[in-house]
């Protein structure tokens, strides 16, 4: 890739290949011939393209016919051919600041792609922008995806499952927060910051303006056998603010998750205002079944 603008290119032209010849017609295999191989998309050829693609794993080309690599992201992100490049492309570019970064949120991806000045990066951002992907709320899900990804290249023991266990409880929060309490759009602030202390900014309700911070916690054990898992920097994050509380939701009945919202006075070490100093603990537990008479089954989230 020759300069910035012919990555930009690129990148664009390779979406519009893949909704022209895959998309468009819900293909999964196109037969590729010398006619189209000498066609071109935004003044990209389309052999680049099909490099392009094969590089970064989006195709495999079998002699004359092209096949599509992973279904799922195909399906979970109902072909928007950018977006789905991007994730096939940040799994391509995984020794990438970029990349690595994001298990911290969105805000610090984006803030290595505009910050620095490298071509590369430049070109990146303007996708990222292209993709209207900018503001992280715009796509939950995307970018959930990109942050448990980084963060299984964080720690090589990272638990993929146990990542996207407490993603699944943020977004059980969310909805409950927009469907069931009905509040005017919540903010998923994990997505962005996961450093924050907390993993929902919602409110009181809408009458009010007054702020809610929601610390989510997600077992797929049963209540008897749960425990959620405190950090130092919720602890203080929740002994700071005035309206800070817990979710704990028990999924493991999928079907049935079951919630219990846990007031911040509930927990012991916060009610107590134990000072934990310069003490080498950085989590401490708390039992679900402490709190076994608040938890109730939730229906309507879906």
């Amino acid at each position: 890739m020759e300069n910035n603008n012919f990555r930009i290119a690129l990148f664009i032209a390779s979406a519009n290949f893949l909704d022209t010849f895959f998309f468009k017609d819900n293909k999964e295999t196109f037969s590729v011939n010398e006619n189209v191989l000498k066609d071109h998309y935004s003044r990209v050829s389309v052999s680049n393209i099909i490099e392009f693609l094969k590089e970064i794993n989006v195709i495999t080309q079998s002699d004359n016919k092209l096949f599509l690599n992973n279904k799922k992201i195909l399906d979970k992100y109902q072909k928007n051919s950018i977006k789905i490049l991007l994730s096939f492309f940040y799994m391509y570019e995984i020794q990438a600041r970029w990349v690595k970064s994001a298990y911290q949120g969105s805000q610090y991806v984006i803030e290595q792609l505009a910050g620095e000045s490298s071509s590369v990066n430049s070109s990146i951002y303007h996708i990222f922008k292209e993709a209207e992907l900018l503001d992280e709320q715009n796509d939950i899900e995307w970018w959930k995806d990109f942050q448990i990804f980084s963060q299984s290249l964080k720690d090589e023991t990272s638990d993929v499952d146990k990542n996207k266990i407490g993603s699944d409880g943020e977004m059980l929060s969310y909805n409950y927060e927009k469907k069931i309490k009905r509040i005017d759009s919540p903010i998923l602030a994990s997505i962005k910051d996961s450093n924050l202390g907390y993993d929902i900014e919602s409110k009181v309700n809408n009458n009010v303006d007054d702020k809610l911070f929601i610390e989510v916690k997600t077992s797929t054990e049963k209540i008897s056998e749960a425990r959620a898992f405190i950090s130092r920097n919720e602890l203080e994050v929740a002994k700071s603010k005035e309206n800070y509380i817990f979710h704990f939701w028990s999924i493991y009945d999928r079907k049935k998750p079951k919630l219990a919202i846990i007031k911040k006075d509930k927990i012991k070490i916060i009610d107590e205002y134990i000072d934990l100093g310069s003490s080498n603990i950085e989590t401490l537990s708390e039992n679900f079944i402490t709190f076994e008479s608040d938890f109730h089954v939730v229906d309507g989230l879906e």
